[in-house]
């Protein structure tokens, strides 16, 4: 039958245009962009594995463990091995890519973003990010408080 054979040619050209593929929707593709950006600004390649851990992180709601990290890049299809994993994002975290948050057990990571702190319960795990601004208006306090000179880096207030 004409009619139907031009109707599903029609469908299969619009289901599989020729070209690249737009990648699928995504949590934050803004945030997932700009660090892709930022590793190919930096001089690195576009690995499979650092491209996997960079989506994965961005489109993840929290903060992830390297266990968590390989078990959503290996369900996506790419084989991982949790050390190279591990090394992907310290080499990501090196160049201000990716952050590391250490709780009392272990390491979450995320993408980096500006101007923020994490706050992490003791208890349960979870990590919040805080502004800069709410951390500096209390830091000034506690410096003097403790008579301790605060800087960037990690504050365990408990």
């Amino acid at each position: 039958m004409p009619g139907n054979r031009s109707r599903s040619s029609v469908v299969a050209q619009h289901t599989t245009p020729p070209g690249p593929q737009p990648d699928p929707p995504s949590a934050d593709p803004p945030r997932v962009a700009a660090a892709l950006h930022q590793l190919r600004s930096s001089g690195n390649r576009r690995t499979l594995l650092r491209s996997a851990v960079i989506s994965t992180l961005g489109n993840s709601p929290e903060h992830r463990t390297g266990a968590e990290l390989c078990e959503v890049i290996a369900a996506g299809g790419l084989p991982v091995d949790y050390s190279t994993v591990l090394r992907t994002v310290g080499d990501l975290a090196d160049l201000g890519i990716v952050c590391t948050v250490r709780t009392s057990n272990v390491r979450r990571f995320g993408l980096s973003r500006p101007s923020h702190h994490h706050a992490v319960c003791e208890e349960c795990g979870l990590i919040t990010e805080v502004p800069v601004g709410s951390v500096e208006t209390v830091t000034p306090a506690l410096a003097r408080a403790s008579g301790l000179d605060l800087r960037d880096g990690h504050l365990l207030i408990s």
